[in-house]
């Protein structure tokens, strides 16, 4: 007689799985990826360019530098020196 209570548990457990794993895919599917702005991603880019010649700054830095700009919302072309002094460098 336990068997089956421990049966129609598992299956109760499985259609509860089934059911949450439905409503994940169905909230991802509705989500729109963010997309980046490409146009501020080149205009950093070749600011980088200039200003890590100027600072002796590694290319390997560039990538961490504009994740770091995005989080503070410096990631707008009037808003790169800004954020590069908050990210700790003089210019």
């Amino acid at each position: 007689m336990t068997d089956k209570k421990k049966t129609v548990k598992k299956e109760s457990d499985a259609e509860k799985i089934a059911k949450a794993r439905k409503r994940r895919l169905a909230l991802a599917a509705e989500r729109k990826p963010v997309e980046e702005k490409s146009d501020s991603r080149e205009d950093f880019r070749k600011y980088f360019l200039k200003i890590s010649k100027k600072l002796e700054i590694n290319k390997s830095m560039e990538e961490v530098i504009w994740i770091h700009l995005k989080t503070i919302k410096c990631d707008s072309k009037e808003l790169f020196e800004k954020g590069i002094k908050h990210f700790g460098y003089k210019i």
